[in-house]
């Protein structure tokens, strides 16, 4: 197994990534703090911060799922709770860089297990009295 490998089943390389995303937060935030004159400059300071998180966000993603293979976790799970395709997943973990999640997804994932079926929606006949 790689450095990389144990240090992301430890979650050393997660934490450290969500303890920076949490600091680029508060810089974002902090800059709705500036006096009036500066806002223009504090709104491209923001949207630098914001930059740097979504970027962050990526890699952090990405040592999740890391964690959650090392873990036996199966792909299709994973893809359900990133609320992306499982090729799209598999194939953006499989290039070795951070994994991006579009914006058409689903507001409310279905976590039941992937081999569940689902109820059937066709109404069945009442038995006759005959």
């Amino acid at each position: 197994m790689s450095d990389g490998a144990v240090d992301a089943a430890d979650g050393v390389l997660e934490r450290g990534r969500l303890d920076r995303m949490r600091e680029l937060v508060e810089k974002a935030q902090s800059t709705f703090d500036s006096p009036d004159e500066r806002r223009g400059d504090a709104a491209a300071i923001r949207a630098g911060y914001l930059a740097q998180l979504q970027r962050l966000s990526g890699w952090a993603l990405r040592d999740a799922v890391t964690d959650a293979r090392l873990r036996d976790m199966t792909w299709r799970w994973l893809a359900v709770s990133c609320q992306l395709p499982v090729g799209t997943l598999h194939r953006q973990y499989s290039a070795g860089g951070r994994i991006v999640v579009g914006d058409n997804v689903t507001q409310h994932p279905n976590f039941d297990e992937p081999n569940e079926k689902p109820a059937p929606t066709t109404r069945q006949k009442a038995p006759s009295d005959g």
